[in-house]
C-alpha cells in the first residue's frame, strides 16, 4: 500500500540490493571489448525471450491490448535551511492500449486524485495514430467543470486563460513520434522487444549480486540522453529490475523499476506488478530567501498492476479513427 510511511521504507520488492561486479579485462582490445559485450548482451536477451514466450513466438506478436492501474503517491522536500516537505495526495492512473500494429494504435490514461470521483475531478488524454495521421484528444475536469467550460465562462483572467489555452493545445499536439517513446519503456519490458523498427542496442555491463541473487546487467546503448539498464536474474532469466538515471536542463533524475509476480497471460509470462522508486533534484530559486538557489527533491513511488493483457486482438474499424479516417 502507497501511503506517507511508505516514502520513509526502501522500496526491494524483489528484494535486491545488488553489487556491480566487473567482468572486463583490461586486456582486451577496446574495439574487441565492445562486441564481445554486444554479443553477450544479445544471448541475455535471448534466453529472457526464451523464459517469458511460453506458447507463442517474439515474431508472432504484432498486435496487443494492455490495460494497467497505477498508485501513485509523492512527496517533495525543499532542501532550503528549513526542510520543509510538502506530501502531494495519492493519485490514480488508468491506462489502455489498443496496438495493431506499429502504424495503428491508441493510447488512453485517465488520472485522478484517490478517493475522488473520476466524473468530477479527473485528467484524461487519448491518443490515436492512424498511419501517417495522429490526434490527441484532452478531458480536464475539475470539480465537475470541464476546461472548454471553464475557459468559457468568463471567470477566468485572459493571462491564466492564455496560459491554460497553451498548456492545452501543446497537448494537442504531440507527434507520432513522441507517443511511441513515451510508450516504449512501458512495452518493452514486459514484451522484450519493440513494436516499433527503433533499433535498440545493448551492451553487458557484468553481474550484480546479492545475498540471494545473481543477475546479469545490459545497457541500452542506443540511448544517449539516458542511462538506462536492465537486471535479469541470472536462474530464471526474467527481467528483475531496470535503472534509469538522466540529467538534463539542470536537474537529475533516478529511476528504479522492480518487476515481480510473474503470470502466464495469453501466452506470455507477465511481470503483472512494477513498483518504481524515482527520485528528480531541480535548482529553485528563492524571492523569499534572497534569491537564494537551493535544491528541491521530488520523491515518486509507483505501483503498476497489469489487469489485462491480450495479444493480437481484433479491433473494430473504429478503434483508430482519426479525423473521420478509419482503420
Amino acid at each position: 500500500m502507497l501511503n506517507k510511511e511508505t516514502l520513509n521504507k526502501p522500496i526491494t520488492s524483489v528484494g535486491l540490493i545488488l553489487t556491480l561486479l566487473s567482468l572486463v579485462n583490461p586486456q582486451t582490445s577496446a574495439i574487441k571489448r565492445e562486441n564481445e559485450m554486444v554479443e553477450r548482451a544479445n544471448e541475455v536477451l535471448s534466453k529472457a525471450r526464451k523464459a517469458v514466450y511460453k506458447r507463442i513466438r517474439p515474431d508472432e506478436v504484432r498486435g496487443l491490448r494492455l490495460s494497467s492501474v497505477t498508485n501513485r503517491f509523492d512527496r517533495m522536500v525543499n532542501q532550503n535551511g528549513r526542510g520543509k516537505e510538502f506530501d502531494v495526495a495519492k493519485q490514480i492512473l488508468e491506462e489502455n492500449l489498443d496496438l495493431k500494429d506499429e502504424d495503428y494504435f491508441k493510447v488512453s490514461r485517465t488520472e485522478y486524485a484517490d478517493g475522488a470521483a473520476k466524473d468530477r475531478n479527473s485528467t484524461t488524454i487519448v491518443s490515436t495514430v492512424n498511419g501517417n495521421k495522429s490526434s490527441t484528444e484532452f478531458k480536464f475536469v475539475s470539480n465537475g467543470v470541464t476546461a472548454d467550460e471553464l475557459l468559457s465562462s468568463g471567470k477566468v483572467p485572459a493571462k491564466i486563460k492564455k496560459q491554460m489555452q497553451r498548456s492545452f493545445d501543446g497537448i494537442k499536439q504531440v507527434p507520432k513520434s513522441e507517443i511511441q517513446r513515451a510508450l516504449w519503456m512501458s512495452l518493452y519490458p514486459l514484451l522484450l522487444k519493440s513494436p516499433w523498427k527503433t533499433g535498440e542496442s545493448f551492451s553487458y555491463v557484468g553481474k550484480a549480486v546479492s545475498d540471494e541473487i545473481r543477475a546479469d546487467i545490459i545497457e541500452l546503448i542506443s540511448e544517449k540522453s539516458k542511462r538506462i539498464r536492465f537486471f535479469f536474474n541470472e536462474e530464471t532469466h526474467l527481467l528483475l529490475m531496470i535503472t534509469v538515471e538522466e540529467t538534463a536542463d539542470g536537474s537529475v533524475s533516478k529511476t528504479t523499476n522492480y518487476y515481480s509476480d510473474y503470470q502466464e497471460m495469453d501466452g506470455i509470462f507477465v511481470a503483472r506488478k512494477i513498483v518504481s522508486d524515482s527520485e528528480t533534484s531541480i535548482l529553485v530559486e528563492s524571492e523569499f530567501l534572497g534569491q537564494q538557489i537551493y535544491p528541491r527533491t521530488t520523491t515518486r513511488i509507483k505501483e503498476r498492476i497489469v489487469l489485462e493483457f491480450v495479444v493480437n486482438p481484433v479491433f473494430s474499424a473504429q478503434t483508430f479513427e482519426v479525423n473521420g479516417r478509419k482503420r
